[in-house]
């Protein structure tokens, strides 16, 4: 998706620069797509917990608060995670109601809110299934599980 994106506002910006012609319907294409790209990554970054953090207590080093941290945490996510899933289900119910279109190619609205809806409840689960699963203690165990590096 991050390849379409930077290739068509290449295409975008050269051909409205160098021959004043657009791509019809640039924006509305990288809307959809950004929307899609963020929306369905989520359990992905829940999973792997990459998300951006600061940590004001990293030099707290105890096992058992760091258990307690990162139940906490992943609890918080959830919930945020959950609300989030239920608003953007409530969205995609009026857009469906509404029979809402996007305004250049009419594409529906409402299967895009549910896939980002769906999206986002699964993040919501993952984040509690990660929360309460026993800590990884060796590097072995964290490669495995966030996979090969790129």
């Amino acid at each position: 998706m991050i390849v379409f994106l930077a290739l068509l506002t290449l295409v975008d910006v050269l051909g409205r620069y160098l021959l004043s012609a657009p791509v019809p319907g640039a924006l509305e294409i990288t809307e959809i797509v950004l929307a899609l790209m963020i929306g369905l990554a989520l359990p992905l970054v829940e999973r792997r917990q990459a998300h951006i953090t600061v940590d004001f207590v990293d030099g707290i080093r105890a096992p058992r608060f760091q258990r307690v941290r990162r139940i906490v945490l992943g609890l918080v996510m959830a919930g945020a995670l959950g609300v989030a899933a239920r608003q953007m289900f409530v969205q995609a119910e009026d857009y469906a109601l509404g029979n809402e279109h996007t305004m250049y190619f009419e594409i529906p609205a409402a299967p895009i809110a549910f896939a980002i809806a769906a999206s986002l409840a699964i993040g919501a689960a993952v984040a509690l299934a990660t929360s309460l699963r026993p800590p990884r203690d060796t590097e072995a165990d964290r490669i495995a599980d966030e996979g090969p590096g790129l």
